[in-house]
């Protein structure tokens, strides 16, 4: 996690995206020494305005031991995805899941085969989804497809030009899509980032389920969402916002994520373990979730949504805790606490969000078994 840059070999990598994710990791990309170009939706576009003329993004990262952090150029900045694609190496989905449908389809007839495509995170199924996409439109082959369990960078844009870091994750895993490719995926994505070593998880099933944020968002938004509105004050979100029965609620959807993980056969570390891995060196502590979660020192200034129509609700529980009812389903492995949020969170926001969810379906999965699909994931070629 040192600061210092090893020797390393210089790669065209397309960054997808405009929101924080996309523009710390375009930055911190680009002060690697990566030629990095940044695309956003053009519908989106408002978004990467104030860099579109100098390509320069500030990275910030005050306290944050072993962070890049400096001004940043890219070599594109762009919403035309010829111009971006061309001779890109490697492309990095950094979007929430219900963009990446989108940009599939935007980004789709200029992805090759020599590519890598890296879901950085895919929330559930993002790789999935986007192999579904390329053999619907017809494609007899896919690119390395990898996909991580979370983002490197945790951090909010402090400006339209400049986003600062308040957190680095160590521990983080990703598997390819198949499986047998994960160790090719590994070596080149290790490769591009030559002082960080992203370890080997069993298969994308796996990475969907150790993605943490749909354990964490959904249980702490729909229990403050009283105080969750554009006239109120915003509060610390974990700080404040977990108090102990909050962070009991948080606990009891992780003990269903891990039973569903070991019906299907996966060995999958408690939230709380997997905390401390991703941020114990930053000083994180707390021998229960509440002290976790309100200590952290990477969590201390993360303030609310001003609106309950944010990604932490948005995002985590169609396409994280949907699914997880699914496979629940799957493996008659009940999720009540689970399958009462997303009822609890569709009311707040006065739509079904068991209908917008990623379900198995729409992945192509149709009365699958588990074993099936399994077998699937980690197959030579998914088809």
């Amino acid at each position: 996690m040192a600061q210092e840059i090893s020797a390393f070999s210089s790669r065209e990598i397309v960054v997808l995206g405009g929101g924080n994710s996309a523009f710390a990791t375009a930055a911190s990309l680009a002060l690697i020494g990566h030629q990095v170009r940044l695309l956003e939706m053009p519908e989106f576009s408002e978004s990467i305005q104030a860099i579109r003329e100098d390509r320069r993004i500030e990275l910030e990262a005050p306290g944050l031991n072993g962070a890049l952090q400096g001004r940043a150029r890219l070599s594109k900045v762009t919403t035309d995805p010829a111009e971006a694609m061309d001779g890109a190496e490697v492309i990095f989905f950094v979007v929430p899941a219900y963009g990446e449908e989108p940009f599939t389809r935007l980004c789709m007839p200029y992805i090759s085969t020599d590519q890598m495509v890296v879901f950085f995170c895919g929330n559930f199924g993002g790789a999935l989804a986007f192999a579904h996409s390329l053999f619907q439109a017809g494609r007899d082959a896919l690119p390395l497809i990898l996909e991580t369990d979370g983002l490197y960078y945790g951090g909010f844009k402090s400006s339209v030009r400049a986003v600062r870091l308040s957190g680095l994750k160590a521990g983080l895993a990703a598997a390819a899509l198949p499986a047998s490719r994960t160790q090719a995926g590994l070596e080149r994505l290790n490769a591009i980032f030559p002082n960080y070593s992203f370890a080997k998880a069993r298969n994308v099933i796996e990475t969907g389920l150790r993605n943490m944020n749909p354990m964490l968002h959904p249980a702490i938004s729909v229990l403050n969402a009283g105080r969750t509105d554009p006239e109120k004050q915003p509060f610390l979100y974990y700080k404040d916002g977990v108090t102990r029965a909050v962070g009991e609620l948080v606990q009891a959807v992780d003990e269903e994520r891990l039973r569903v993980g070991k019906a299907l056969g996966l060995k999958l570390l408690p939230l709380h373990q997997t905390l401390l891995s991703w941020y114990g060196w930053q000083g994180a502590s707390g021998e229960s979730l509440h002290t976790l979660l309100t200590t952290n020192p990477a969590y201390q200034t993360a303030t609310s949504p001003a609106i309950l129509e944010h990604r932490f609700i948005t995002e985590d529980v169609p396409y994280g805790l949907v699914p997880l009812s699914e496979l629940g389903k799957a493996t008659d492995t009940p999720t009540p606490v689970i399958d009462a949020l997303v009822t609890l969170a569709g009311c707040l926001l006065g739509r079904d969000l068991w209908l917008a969810g990623r379900r198995l379906a729409s992945l192509g999965f149709v009365d699958l078994q588990p074993a099936e699909l399994i077998a699937y994931v980690e197959g030579a070629v998914p088809h």
